[in-house]
Order: structure tokens, then C-alpha cells, then sequence
């Protein structure tokens, strides 16, 4: 019997073949070892040595990268170019199915060498400078981001872990346990690169600090690039060496279709009323909130819709959060009180939109206002875990409800509030995904010529318009913007903000005793300023109150000195100031209430 013939006999070319990949498999090791240790090299090397990233750019990590690329199920994440959808977003994992099946173990150990801790080590760098950035934080702790999607990820968590250790694995066939992968993070950290300078974004489109007129969205899918010198959007040559983002648990990408946004919007106003069923003189107000929600480094402003039909504006609201925020959960119906608690709440998403929300406790104000304002956080790691680690967060709020249940003077000054129950109808809402996709178009578009037009230096007469708004006054310089790029004149705006802001606080003064009971005051005065001390208020102001407020008057100076900046901006919407003035006669507190310089806030100057 030929032994050439037995499956199961021993062959001279089968030897000779087995030593060859065994030759060629300790070869391939200790080039790839070599590779390493050029590539991350200590402060003794030379300073001339090529930058890895070129390096790694070689055939051995493609192969490792795309070995590991491969585990991908195509039919859960299908091609963002062969497809009608986009593609889904890489959630906080480097490589979300990077597992190593028992079967490919199995063949993989048969050609296994044992490596030594060092040439593990120098394995684990290479693949780190291949992928990742070490990048600071605001309170100089090292994060480490994506260069595929500039995700920030805290060094040693579980999912970068498990993306060496398999793409170790894929490559040669060698499993890296858990203290070596720290070792070399370690390393990476204190050694590899000097750290990105620029502070992690909590937003949508972050704005390039090194040149100021670029900004990048991240879409989780890729980058758009936004240049205000030219308004065109982009997602060819956008880059996130400069913009290192904190993605959200709860975050899902811009659906995005079109790849090269240039066109100007011209349906942008009909499709979203048409979505939403809002009214279309309050459209300007909430396209100019979205565009402000992108841009996480302007002030942001709390976007409140109030009506009788809570369907139909929840219906819009989702709308909304879906155009600009994406995320897992459309809404939220609770808000958690405690402050630990809130922190942990607001990095769920970039935008905060509260449904059916017809009370809110004075801490959960304060807790709102200071999270549109920003602030560092303790870092909470997908929801559940804990960083030693603070992160800088800013959120856009979204309300709606049926009577505005805002009591904080600071919170109320940097709200939008809107009637949209009056004249909304209910639109087409999530369901036309054809018109969701064309609307998101648009809002890019309109996005990169509003970038375009804010970006260069206002006039002064123009600035001093925007100080007049207080907190809104970015929103102001945007909403012009909006409205020259929709093909409107820029008092189309700010007629529509008149209307919006009479309406707010015509509410908020029906429901104010005090408000109502300084303009009778007022009148009753032939409408001349007063100044009185808080002991004259106390005493001569229950005159002037309606039949039955009498029980709830404040019995206190400093009761008092609180309802009186609530209801210093109510008396706005009537022409009048209410202001402390210090103090007069034997050093008595004292308020003055008198006419408005300028009765209107928005004429032309």
C-alpha cells in the first residue's frame, strides 16, 4: 500500500511542510517583537525614531486589525455604503465581538510558542499606539481615545482588555492576561505620547480649539467636518486627532444618509412642521435651539413646551430629540433629586428631554440650571461604573407640560418657553423616516452656514442687542443666523421671540400674586418709580393684593427679597424693573421698581 495514499500515515512533505509554519511562525514573532520595541521606545531612544502610527501602519497589525475587524456580524451591522441605513455606532467597546470561538482556539494552540513577558508586553504597545491616543482631561487625569472614533475610554476597562487580549490572540496565537495588559497600559499612559491638551466634548460638534473656525460632529459613524470659511458639511477629511469625545451609554448616531452635505435648505421649515405639527411662528425658536444644542460651548438654553394636548407635544418633543440626540430612550419621565444621583442621570445622553413634567422640586432646578451651565462630574462608566476620574458635562434641556412648573429665577431667565399647544395639530411624528432623513439633511446644512455666519466678529450695536437677552444671548446671535440662511429677514426672529417670551410671561404673571400686586402698585403710583425699603414693602404692599392672596404674602424680609427677583422677570413682559438699589435710611435694604429704559427689548438700535 502506497503510504502516500493514507490520510492517516506519515508523510515527508506534511513534516516538512508543519516545520515550515513553525519556522515561519517564530519569525514572524520576533518581527513583530523587533517592530514593538521600535515603535515604543523610552526616553533613551532617538528622538528621530519614525512615529508609530506609521509603524504600526505595516502588514502584522493590518492583519491583526482586520482579524479582528472581521468578527463583526455583517448582518447586525450592515455596509454604511451598500445600504440604504447607516451604519450602526461602535457603543464604548473598541471591538464589541472580538471573541475567540473554542473552535479557532483549538487550531490556533496547535502552533502555539510560549512568549516571554517582555515580548508580550512590547505586544500589547504595539497594538495601544496603533489604536489609541492618550488624551488629558480638564483635571489632568489620562484617558485614552479612539483614533477610528475619537470614543474616550478610561484606561484598563474591561472592553479594552478584551480587544488586546483578542487581537493578541487573532495575531499569534497567544493570550496576554490581565496584569500584563495593565503593565502596558501603564506604560502607554506615562510614556507613549504627550497627552492631547484639547478638553474632552460632551456634545455633539466640537469646536477645534487649535483653529477655532473648524468644527467636527461626531456621528458616531464617522466625522463631519464644518469650516466656517466655507460652509460646506462634509464627512471626507474630517479627523478627531483634536476633538476627543465622551460618548453616552444611551447615545445611537445621526442616521445619516447623504455623505457630502452642500445644498442650502429650502424645505427644512415645511418638513419639520410637518413632523412635528408645531405652530410655524415658533419654528425659527426651535430650529435655532437645535442648532445651539450642537454647539455644546455656547450658553444653552432650556427649550419648554407647554399645552393642553400633552400627546401631541410629547409627540414633537421626540421628534426633536431624535433629529438632534438619537438615543435609546426617547424621553424621560422622572428625574432623580439627590445630586449623586443627577450626575450619574445627565450622562445618560447629550440632551435632556423630560416628558409630562408638571412639577419640579427647588433642588431639582438647581440641579438643571447648573448642568446647562456645566460642570465636573465623577465620571460613570456605562451607567454602572465608577471612575477615579471627573469629566466636564453640559446638556441642552427639553420640557414639555401642561403649566410651567419653574420657580428659579436663574433657571427661567435661561428658558424658551412656548404655547405649543395653540395651533399644534400632531405631524406625521417618528414614523416618516423618509422625511426624518431629509429633515436631518437640512439642519447639517443649515448647520455649517450658521457656523459659517456666528464664527466672524458682530457689530457693536448688534452685541449690545444679544446683552440685552441675558443667558440668551447665543441663542439671539444664532437665531439670526438661522433666520438670513432660511431666506427670512433677521426681525422675523426676534418677532417670533416677542411672541413666545408676552406669552411666558403673561402665564407666569397670572400665577404670580406679587407680580400682579407691584403693577397696581404701579398704577396706583401714576407711574412713577418707587423706592422703599423691604420694611416698607412688608408693610404696604398687602394693600395692593387681590381678595384671598393675603394667606400666602411673605412674612420676611428675605421671603420676600426671593419672591421679588422671581417676579423681576414677569414685570418685563410689563415694561417695568424691579431691582435691589443697597441700602438707604439707617442702612435699610431697599427695592426700586420703575420704567424700563428701553419698553421694548427688541427694537432696532
Amino acid at each position: 500500500m502506497d503510504d502516500s495514499n493514507d490520510p492517516y500515515g506519515e508523510h515527508p512533505h506534511r513534516e516538512s511542510q508543519s516545520n515550515n509554519k513553525r519556522e515561519s511562525l517564530d519569525a514572524l514573532k520576533k518581527n513583530l517583537s523587533d517592530m514593538a520595541r521600535q515603535a515604543y521606545s523610552g526616553p533613551e531612544s532617538d528622538a528621530r525614531q519614525p512615529s508609530p502610527l506609521y509603524i504600526m501602519n505595516t502588514d502584522p497589525s493590518k492583519i491583526a486589525h482586520e482579524a479582528v475587524s472581521s468578527s463583526y456580524n455583517s448582518a447586525a451591522y450592515p455596509s454604511y455604503h451598500n445600504t440604504s441605513y447607516p451604519q450602526p455606532p461602535v457603543q464604548n467597546v473598541a471591538f464589541p465581538s472580538a471573541q475567540i470561538s473554542s473552535q479557532e482556539k483549538k487550531n490556533q494552540t496547535q502552533h502555539k510558542k510560549r512568549m516571554s513577558a517582555e515580548e508580550k508586553q512590547h505586544l500589547v504597545l504595539n497594538y495601544l499606539n496603533t489604536y489609541y491616543q492618550p488624551c488629558a482631561n480638564s483635571s489632568g487625569n489620562v484617558l485614552l481615545m479612539e483614533r477610528s472614533s475619537g470614543t474616550l475610554f478610561p484606561p484598563g476597562v474591561d472592553e479594552i482588555r478584551q480587544a488586546v487580549n483578542a487581537a493578541c490572540f487573532h495575531r499569534v496565537g497567544v493570550e496576554v492576561s490581565n496584569s500584563a495588559i495593565r503593565s502596558a497600559l501603564e506604560k502607554f499612559t506615562e510614556r507613549a505620547s504627550v497627552p492631547l491638551s484639547t478638553r474632552p466634548v460632551y456634545g455633539r460638534a466640537g469646536c477645534v480649539e487649535r483653529a477655532p473656525s473648524f468644527r467636527v460632529i461626531n456621528c458616531h459613524q464617522g466625522a463631519y467636518r464644518v469650516d466656517s470659511m466655507s460652509p460646506q458639511v462634509a464627512l471626507s477629511g474630517a479627523s478627531f486627532d483634536d476633538v476627543p469625545y465622551v460618548i453616552p451609554h444611551r447615545s445611537l448616531p445621526l442616521e445619516v444618509i447623504n455623505t457630502h452635505i452642500q445644498a442650502v435648505p429650502q424645505r427644512l421649515i415645511p418638513w419639520l412642521k410637518g413632523l412635528t405639527g408645531l405652530p410655524e411662528t415658533s419654528l425659527l425658536l426651535v430650529i435655532t435651539w437645535m442648532m445651539l444644542t450642537w454647539m455644546p460651548d455656547k450658553k444653552q438654553v432650556l427649550l419648554e413646551l407647554r399645552g393642553g394636548d400633552n400627546d401631541h407635544i410629547v409627540q414633537a418633543q421626540r421628534v426633536i430629540k431624535k433629529l438632534i440626540d438619537p438615543s435609546r430612550q426617547p424621553g424621560d419621565n422622572a428625574l432623580p433629586t439627590g445630586t449623586a444621583a443627577f450626575n450619574a442621570f445627565c450622562q445618560q445622553e447629550y440632551v435632556i428631554s423630560l416628558e409630562r413634567f408638571d412639577s419640579l422640586t427647588p433642588q431639582q432646578q438647581k440641579n438643571l440650571l447648573g448642568v446647562m451651565e456645566g460642570k465636573e462630574v465623577e465620571w460613570v462608566w456605562r451607567d454602572s461604573k465608577k471612575q477615579k476620574m471627573r469629566i466636564h458635562v453640559q446638556c441642552p434641556v427639553m420640557m414639555s407640560c401642561l403649566e410651567s412648573p419653574l420657580t428659579d429665577t436663574a433657571l427661567m431667565a435661561r428658558t424658551l418657553s412656548m404655547d405649543a399647544g395653540t395651533g399644534a395639530r400632531g405631524g406625521f411624528g417618528l414614523q416618516a423616516t423618509e422625511m426624518l432623513s431629509g429633515t436631518l439633511t437640512e439642519l447639517l446644512a443649515l448647520f455649517g452656514l450658521v457656523q459659517q455666519s456666528v464664527h466672524y466678529l458682530v457689530p457693536p450695536e448688534k452685541a449690545a442687542r444679544y446683552r440685552r437677552q441675558g443667558p440668551l444671548s447665543d441663542f439671539c446671535h444664532i437665531g439670526e443666523a438661522v433666520a438670513v440662511n432660511l431666506g427670512q429677514p433677521e426681525e422675523a426672529f426676534w418677532e417670533q421671540l416677542q411672541l413666545a417670551q408676552r406669552d411666558g410671561q403673561e402665564d407666569a404673571y397670572e400665577s404670580d400674586d406679587i407680580a400682579q400686586a407691584l403693577v397696581q402698585c404701579w398704577e396706583d403710583n401714576a407711574n412713577e418709580a418707587i423706592e422703599w425699603s423691604m420694611t416698607d414693602w412688608l408693610e404696604l404692599l398687602p394693600a395692593y393684593l387681590q381678595k384671598g392672596q393675603e394667606v400666602g404674602f411673605p412674612k420676611t424680609q428675605k421671603a420676600l427679597s426671593i419672591r421679588f427677583k422671581k417676579a423681576s422677570e414677569v414685570l418685563k413682559a410689563h415694561g417695568l424693573l424691579l431691582e435691589p438699589i443697597g441700602r438707604i435710611d439707617s442702612n435699610r435694604r431697599a427695592w426700586r421698581l420703575r420704567k424700563m429704559p428701553d419698553t421694548s427689548a427688541f427694537a432696532s438700535l
